[in-house]
């Protein structure tokens, strides 16, 4: 009889925690075996672009514009 070893599932998700909050919230991440997979300046752009969070400008008076 022949025993099958499994991988360990995992699932990711986003949690948004205050600053203040957020070395108490490493240290119970740590502490329960879990890791932190910090996302890059490129990830984050990518996934704004995808909900739509970016404007498109035509010209750099309307970008001006649209800054401020």
């Amino acid at each position: 009889m022949a025993v099958e070893a499994t991988a360990p599932r995992y699932d990711q998700i986003l949690v948004n925690v205050p600053h203040i909050e957020l070395k108490k919230f490493k240290a119970i991440v740590k502490a329960l075996g879990f890791t932190i997979e910090k996302r890059s300046d490129l990830d984050i752009a990518i996934a704004e672009a995808e909900a739509g969070k970016v404007k498109k400008c035509s010209s750099l008076d309307e970008l001006i514009n649209a800054v401020g």
